[in-house]
């Protein structure tokens, strides 16, 4: 039962950490791409 709790755990505790780095990683990505739009846009100008 013990083992089972804690193997139940390490996995909640993956999948969370797994979520938090996408979703790092997608607002990462998106401001980067804002960053390079907002550049581009400037340099046509």
């Amino acid at each position: 039962m013990i083992s089972e709790e804690r193997l139940l755990k390490d996995t909640w505790l993956r999948v969370a950490s797994s979520r938090i780095a996408i979703g790092c990683a997608i607002f990462l990505f998106a401001s980067f791409i804002g960053y390079n739009f907002d550049a581009n846009i400037a340099d046509e100008d």
